[in-house]
């Protein structure tokens, strides 16, 4: 029987770029790489505001406005307001 073997590539990371976290094989990666990625994404998700945390805010922010937004009235000419009494 012949045997499979996987050749190993090399793949060169930029430590702050994840392109090739995604787009190549993690075996192929250098595990420093590999978990520096992992630890950035981990961070990530937990920063993340969740959606019912989205919801809730969303909701908090909407029960603050009463109405449309204040508007000054606009001044009008002398001559259209009538004789001053």
């Amino acid at each position: 029987m012949h045997s499979q073997h996987r050749m190993k590539m090399k793949i060169r990371s930029k430590h702050n770029n994840l392109f090739n976290y995604f787009i190549h094989d993690r075996r192929d990666l250098s595990p420093a790489y590999v978990r520096k990625c992992e630890k950035f994404l981990h961070s990530l998700r937990n920063t993340l505001i969740k959606k019912k945390d989205a919801a809730a805010l969303f909701n908090l922010q909407a029960s603050k406005r009463v109405g449309p937004p204040n508007k000054e009235p606009e001044s009008k000419p002398s001559s259209l307001t009538g004789p001053k009494q």
